[in-house]
C-alpha cells in the first residue's frame, strides 16, 4: 500500500470509530428517540470535532509517524477492541 495513502486510512479509521463512540454514547444518555431528534446538532458537533482533530493531526503530524510502528492490521485490531470493550 503506498505511504501516502496510509495517514488518511488511519484519519478515517479514527473518525469513524469516534463518531461510533459519540452516538453510543447519546445513545446511553438519552434515548434513540432524542438521538433521531437532534441529529443535525450532533452531526454538526461532531464535523466541527472532525475539523479540530484533523487541524491538530496537521500540526502535529502524528500520522506520518505512526505508520513506523503499526500495521495497519494492527490498527484494525486496536479498532475491534475498543468497540468491543
Amino acid at each position: 500500500m503506498p505511504n501516502k495513502i496510509k495517514p488518511f486510512i488511519k484519519f478515517f479509521i479514527d473518525i469513524f470509530l469516534a463518531l461510533i463512540a459519540v452516538i453510543i454514547s447519546y445513545y446511553f444518555l438519552y434515548d434513540f428517540n432524542f438521538i433521531v431528534q437532534n441529529f443535525s446538532d450532533i452531526l454538526f458537533q461532531f464535523s466541527l470535532f472532525s475539523f479540530c482533530y484533523l487541524a491538530a493531526s496537521l500540526v502535529i503530524k502524528n500520522y506520518n509517524s505512526i505508520w513506523e510502528y503499526a500495521s495497519l492490521d494492527e490498527l484494525f485490531k486496536l479498532g475491534i477492541t475498543i468497540i468491543l470493550s
